[in-house]
């Protein structure tokens, strides 16, 4: 997760908030967390581990890259670099405060095992959107004032009266 940018979007807090849940789909307890990358990465230099490459909506499918490795000398749990993590058994949740910088997510079991099964989902709130919707309504109010008042000014004037006259035209010919 590349969470790089504009200073104002971090310093002013648009981003808000990223929740990962998991649930293991074996007796093992599960490990997340998010990890400065290039602590990760030296983490799992030589782990056996899978990274996400590509991540497809419709269908919903995620490609993988298989990195071969060994196991970790110690698990996920006694390392310090964890901005957020979570690790047990059932359901565990993280969320975290988006802040600057390269983050990497890593579920794996919790004691650094193979063979990792986990539902996960994501989901993210987004600040910002509650002030673009405001801006939305706002706009669309003034819009529809807008029209409101043209229709207003468009029946005033009303159709020209009956017995008015026509202007006349001239065709160039005399009599």
């Amino acid at each position: 997760m590349d969470a790089g940018g504009s200073n104002w979007i971090w310093n002013d807090n648009w981003l808000g908030k990223v929740r990962i849940r998991a649930e293991g789909g074996s007796a093992k307890p599960l490990f997340i967390g998010i990890g400065p990358e290039p602590a990760v990465a030296g983490y799992l230099g030589r782990v056996a581990h899978a990274d996400v490459e590509d991540i497809d909506i419709d269908p919903f499918r995620v490609t993988y890259r298989q990195v071969a490795g060994a196991a970790p000398g110690r698990p996920p749990t006694a390392q310090n670099f964890w901005a957020a993590s979570a690790s047990g058994q059932g359901r565990q949740t993280v969320t975290w405060k988006v802040r600057e910088g390269d983050w990497s997510v890593v579920l794996m079991n919790a004691d650094g095992s193979r063979g990792v099964a986990a539902d996960v989902d994501l989901g993210a709130k987004l600040s910002f959107l509650l002030w673009v919707a405001i801006g939305v309504l706002i706009g669309g109010a003034l819009l529809l004032g807008g029209g409101i008042a043209l229709i207003v000014l468009a029946a005033r004037r009303g159709p020209p009266p009956a017995g008015s006259p026509t202007p006349a035209t001239t065709t160039g010919d005399t009599v």
